[in-house]
């Protein structure tokens, strides 16, 4: 079995003027537009009123680690990322202080932070360069350029200024069940876990400098990672019936789609599906709709169409 991330989907106001800020600032460029109609609107219990454009982004070569945009009545104003289900996409990054200079001033990927280098070795896991920022949409774009990782690892190839998204990140309160969404219904193995208390983790995070809080980091086939956040404090909630501003829910690729949707019904998760719309990235493939932690949405789509 394996599972990958290929895309996490962004909602906000303008898609015009947030497709071209991904395109002209970033590199990214569009390969799908289309309408939210039809199997697609029923898979995501999207009204066509609310929802109906959206836009498949991707980094130059890629093949996963898509962004969708998605358009909708509002942006994400909380101004936090303080709030339960997704607060980022995370976008590999060749250079992010040359990225930071492009992007300072920038309406559209406002930098909330410099770049910062943290270590997350104590738990596992590698040096990075990040920097947070506020996407279209108010959506939490975080950048990162690996500077170390632990062996037997390498550092991953980094062709272009800002490569695709591998690290999709959420914060939950219930640990006991995310776990059991993660481990048993997906499948997935865990990468690291740690406490952290670094001040310049918490920068970026935009929590006080002797904030701490738990992380668990979940990797799919490749690169992908999902990180999931407990914080001591209870968080904010959303209304988990309409899709969130900003950040809003996560595609997965699964080789074992029949298994985790029958794992999913039988806790409970299964919302929607399989429906198996023609368009990208779907491409006539069987999908799903899964309610995760916190109320966050998460979408299975099969690896390959059936024969």
């Amino acid at each position: 079995m394996s599972i990958r991330v290929l895309c996490e989907t962004l909602v906000m106001r303008d898609l015009d003027g947030a497709v071209a800020a991904w395109r002209d600032l970033l590199g990214w460029r569009p390969t799908a537009r289309g309408e939210v109609t039809g199997k697609l609107a029923g898979l995501w219990d999207a009204a066509a009123e609310e929802h109906p454009r959206f836009a498949l982004l991707a980094s130059p070569g890629s093949d996963r680690g898509f962004v969708r945009l998605l358009e909708g009545p509002a942006d994400d104003e909380r101004g936090t990322f303080h709030h339960a289900g997704l607060f980022n996409a995370e976008l590999l990054c060749a250079d992010v202080d040359e990225l930071h200079s492009r992007l300072e001033g920038s309406p559209a990927f406002a930098p909330l932070c410099p770049p910062t280098t943290y270590d997350l070795g104590s738990a596992g896991g590698a040096v990075s360069r990040s920097m947070a920022t506020r996407g279209p949409g108010g959506a939490g774009v975080y950048v990162t350029t690996y500077v170390r990782v632990p062996p037997p690892r390498t550092l991953p190839p980094t062709p272009h200024l800002v490569c695709p998204m591998f690290n999709s990140a959420l914060a939950v309160d219930d640990r006991e069940d995310a776990e059991s969404f993660f481990e048993r219904v997906l499948g997935l193995g865990r990468r690291f876990a740690g406490y952290f208390s670094e001040p310049n983790i918490n920068r970026l995070l935009d929590l006080p400098p002797d904030g701490g809080f738990d992380m668990v980091v979940y990797k799919g086939e490749g690169d992908g990672l999902i990180e999931v956040d407990f914080y001591d404090e209870p968080l904010p909630s959303f209304d988990p019936d309409r899709l969130p501003a900003g950040n809003s829910f996560l595609t997965l690729e699964t080789s074992d789609f029949d298994d985790v949707v029958t794992r999913a019904e039988q806790a409970g998760r299964l919302a929607r599906g399989a429906v198996a719309p023609d368009l990208p990235p779907y491409g006539g493939r069987r999908a799903a709709l899964l309610r995760g932690p916190a109320g966050t949405r998460f979408e299975v789509i099969e690896t390959e169409a059936p024969t």
